[in-house]
């Protein structure tokens, strides 16, 4: 047995009262067969080489704490399907191969921040994993078992087992399964170690090994353990880890500066993910090359007013999207997603749709997990290395829109002619939204405070990728009351700010061969409104010359559609409402404005024609352009 600096219990080690049985469970731990080969763990050592060369992505995901009592064929079946299905999804979006990776085969063993937990009336050890003790609250059961390594060891093999058997039914639609869990038990994992022929170690017990962050030090067993063998391995980081220790690991786990050998598993939390920057910084200063995954659950782990764990899967998303952001921006490797999820139908995760009770997370063993749905990889997808400009912003749907970004973890340049209000939305969404977001005062009638604001966005947020043109202004007068200059002032913000706006968009899309362009106009575009004459015709303009632009742009990979709402609950409609029974003439129609009325018997939201914009500019509607979505309720049926 390999013997280790410091005392165990600041390792997250457990104390093992039984001495003699020790000793002997790890006399037949280091005369069993060994659970993965070298050969095998050479083979993923050039599928992580493939990774940094950029040809493929990582998708690692499993149980928090895996259970020995689920190592039978049912149980590890429906894993397998489960990370195949999420690979299968994040190939499709990326347009790469995928490594599935499992935290599986060896998740047996927990680090925990206390020692004890309290249980009604009672204090009890904490459950440290089954491969130390067992998860029921009693005393028996907390005591820790060295017998239960064994037990860990062949509930591995099985596991492994299923695997290849999985791997050799489904020879052409399944990838192979590559396994992962943190070496944490030093009292297994040394009885693991095994050499080849040519004298070099390799750790048998998995093919990605990692250090999780409270065994992460400069004096860790764990690292000098890692550090002399040839698997890969993998360090788990937050913002307490500093660049010059991120520069020592890399020469100790990475001397020979192996491309794949070193993977840095980031969990910050939405919060310190800008953090991440330095420590890039420092690696690469190394000249080591290193892969750089998100964890965005540990970092982002809370508790709720009964002292349970709790994660938000906002949270998640937003994390995720920050470290794109930090590794792209520093030219790094972002090799790809490390998630807690499981196939089971549990709800542990806070999301818009699921709200955990209580009593439901007690229930939770380890740490809450994502579950498929929360897993699913998002279809409405964004290029976040682009930034969003949004003309209007603190108008109703320019707000709204605003705000469906933000969530999406776009980063945003809002523009709008009310200071006080811009600021306000501006921190609004700062508060709440960890990427880049800033507030232009901008008149869109004005190509040279346009023009401006165009620079100022590059030189301040970065490229710009999107651009909703929401700024609008209504002239609600009869063509006879209707002054040229109401006319003009229409015509400036509604058809002319849209040029201005486009212009200066696509001239920067256009050298990144890649953008997208919504225009809000109207269903008036099409459907006459009386007293509506200036709005009507400046919003048929808008449409007209969006079409045109989308012709010009389209060899350029940009695409320009139009989202063409009818009656919306925003400032504006309510400001023509002066009584009751003009909301109802809205609804019913009124043969003097509209041909029809609104079938669906409701205005829309404005938070309903932003999903519609976001449509637009998604990657999912990356086949659609010169095109206009109605989002009226029916009312310009017939128009055409």
């Amino acid at each position: 047995m390999t013997s280790f600096p410091g005392n165990k219990s600041n390792w997250q080690q457990p104390f093992w009262s039984d001495k003699d049985m020790l000793a002997l469970v790890i006399s037949e731990l280091d005369t069993l067969p060994e659970l993965l080969s070298f050969e095998e763990i050479s083979e993923f050592n050039k599928a992580l080489a493939a990774v940094y060369a950029g040809k493929a992505m990582i998708f690692q995901a499993g149980d928090c704490a895996e259970r020995i009592c689920e190592s039978g064929a049912l149980h590890v079946r429906k894993k397998l399907t489960f990370l195949e299905q999420m690979s299968r999804e994040l190939s499709t979006l990326m347009g790469l191969p995928i490594l599935t990776v499992g935290r599986i085969a060896g998740q047996y063993a927990k680090p925990r921040s206390q020692h004890n937990e309290v249980d009604g009336d009672r204090v009890l050890p904490v459950w440290r994993g089954d491969s130390v003790n067992r998860p029921e609250a009693t005393p028996e059961a907390r005591r820790n078992d060295p017998q239960r390594m064994l037990l860990s060891y062949h509930a591995a093999a099985e596991t492994l087992a299923e695997i290849k058997r999985y791997e050799r039914e489904y020879p052409r639609d399944v990838h192979p399964i590559w396994t992962s869990h943190e070496a944490l038990l030093l009292d297994y994992e040394t009885t693991q170690i095994r050499t080849n022929p040519h004298g070099e170690s390799y750790l048998a017990s998995t093919h990605w090994p990692w250090i999780g962050i409270r065994t992460l030090a400069p004096d860790s067993p764990h690292i000098a353990m890692l550090a002399n063998i040839a698997n890969p391995v993998a360090c788990k980081i937050d913002a307490t880890v500093m660049p010059s220790f991120i520069a020592t690991l890399c020469r100790q786990l990475n001397p020979q500066r192996i491309p794949g050998r070193l993977t840095f598993i980031s969990r910050f939390g939405r919060s310190h993910i800008h953090r991440l920057g330095a420590l890039i910084q420092a690696a690469q200063a190394t000249e080591t090359p290193v892969l750089w995954m998100c964890d965005p659950m540990h970092g982002n782990t809370g508790k709720t007013q009964a002292g349970n764990k709790r994660r938000e899967l906002s949270d998640m998303m937003a994390e995720i999207s920050g470290f794109l952001r930090q590794v792209k921006s520093h030219n790094a490797c972002a090799a790809g997603l490390h998630l807690e999820a499981t196939p089971n139908p549990v709800i542990e995760c806070f999301c818009e749709n699921n709200h955990p009770e209580e009593h439901e997370l007690k229930q939770i063993l380890c740490d809450p997990r994502l579950n498929v749905a929360q897993t699913q990889i998002d279809k409405m997808t964004f290029d976040k290395d682009y930034i969003a400009v949004i003309t209007g912003a603190c108008g109703g749907i320019g707000e709204s829109v605003a705000h469906a970004l933000a969530k999406e973890g776009v980063s945003l340049a809002l523009l709008d002619n009310n200071a006080s209000q811009l600021a306000t939305l501006v921190a609004t969404l700062q508060n709440n939204h960890p990427q880049p977001i800033a507030g232009f005062n901008v008149d869109v009638a004005d190509d040279r405070s346009v023009a401006e604001a165009f620079t100022a966005i590059g030189r301040q947020l970065g490229p710009v990728g999107y651009l909703v043109n929401g700024a609008g202004v209504l002239c609600h007068a009869s063509v006879a009351e209707t002054q040229p200059q109401d006319w003009t002032k229409t015509f400036a913000v509604n058809a002319t700010g849209v040029f201005n706006t486009s212009r200066h968009a696509a001239n920067l899309m256009m050298a990144q061969r890649k953008g997208s362009i919504v225009t809000i106009a109207s269903n008036a575009a099409r459907v006459p409104r009386a007293t509506m004459a200036a709005y009507c015709a400046s919003k048929a303009a808008a449409q007209a010359f969006t079409y045109a632009l989308g012709l010009e742009v389209a060899p350029y990979g940009i695409r320009c559609n139009v989202v063409a709402p009818g009656s919306t609950d925003t400032p504006m409609l309510r400001g023509m409402w002066h009584s009751e029974s003009d909301r109802q003439n809205t609804l019913n129609g009124n043969p003097q404005q509209f041909r029809i009325g609104i079938p669906l018997n409701k205005v829309a939201t404005a938070e309903e024609i932003a999903a519609a914009v976001c449509f637009y500019l998604c990657e999912e509607s990356g086949q659609t352009t010169l095109s206009t979505l109605l989002v009226d309720g029916g009312a310009a049926l017939g128009s055409c």
